[in-house]
């Protein structure tokens, strides 16, 4: 089950489901997008951080990528997008702790 409280995002589940891996990424889905542009930006607190925007998925299903902690593309066409964001499997450095994204 998934549940978001403010800025974080809650995942429970039943030990009846062990052994289970939690992925190392997770895509934002955006619907309906219509703008000349779409940007992305992941904000750390910490250094050292492995958290990269590995793809952007067009409406067609095609992709691109990767890309470093921050992207700007130019819309080839209207409909849902998604961003994969995710470890940089070249570089070292942690995955856990706080994020934000800036989306525009």
């Amino acid at each position: 089950m998934r549940k978001v409280e403010g800025n974080k995002i809650i995942r429970t589940v039943d030990a009846s489901q062990l052994p289970f891996t939690i992925g190392e990424e997770f895509i934002l889905v955006i619907k309906n997008f219509n703008r000349p542009t779409l940007s992305a930006k992941i904000n750390t607190v910490e250094k050292g951080r492995n958290l990269r925007i590995n793809q952007i998925i067009l409406p067609d299903g095609s992709a691109d990528g990767p890309f470093s902690r921050e992207m700007k593309y130019t819309k080839k066409q209207s409909g849902t997008y998604k961003i994969v964001f995710g470890k940089n499997l070249m570089a070292e450095g942690k995955l856990k702790g706080n994020i934000s994204v800036t989306v525009e």
